[in-house]
């Protein structure tokens, strides 16, 4: 019965892979790359309580893992990840290490006009990356990288 197992574990790697592009993401560990592949695959920013029963947030977690398992180089490569998810939370990462980020980059990611799915609480909205990027910078008072 070890077949069953392999099997919906490749049939789970293999969905991860269409949330988004693997080569973005060649250079990481799997470990890494698993955490990336849920988040992304979620597609949904959240922060804090959820849901109409506040549940903790998933991405919250997945965001944990990440600054756990990710180096600040890791982390600058998947900054320009395909997915705006994996873009946005790897920012979050980088701004909560109080990491040196290069002005063009922060210029990018808050001009930056891919539509997230944002929800707080449980209220769910559309909004570009950039705007939810300069909200996060004005919260943490950040002005300048």
């Amino acid at each position: 019965m070890k077949i069953v197992p392999f099997f919906l574990f490749f049939c789970f790697a293999n969905s991860l892979s269409f949330a988004f592009d693997l080569t973005d993401n060649n250079k990481l560990p799997d470990s890494l790359n698993i955490i990336v592949g849920e988040m992304a695959h979620s597609g949904v920013y959240e922060r804090g309580l959820v849901g109409i029963a506040g549940m903790p947030s998933q991405q919250d977690n997945r965001l944990d893992k990440i600054k756990q398992l990710a180096s600040d180089s890791q982390l600058f490569v998947l900054i320009k990840n395909s997915s705006p998810i994996v873009r946005l939370y790897s920012f979050i990462a980088l701004l909560d290490r109080h990491a040196s980020i290069p002005s063009e980059t922060v210029k990018r990611l808050l001009n930056d006009q891919s539509i997230i799915v944002s929800l707080n609480g449980c209220l769910a909205t559309e909004r570009s990356m950039g705007s939810i990027a300069r909200e996060i910078m004005a919260q943490r008072h950040v002005d300048n990288i």
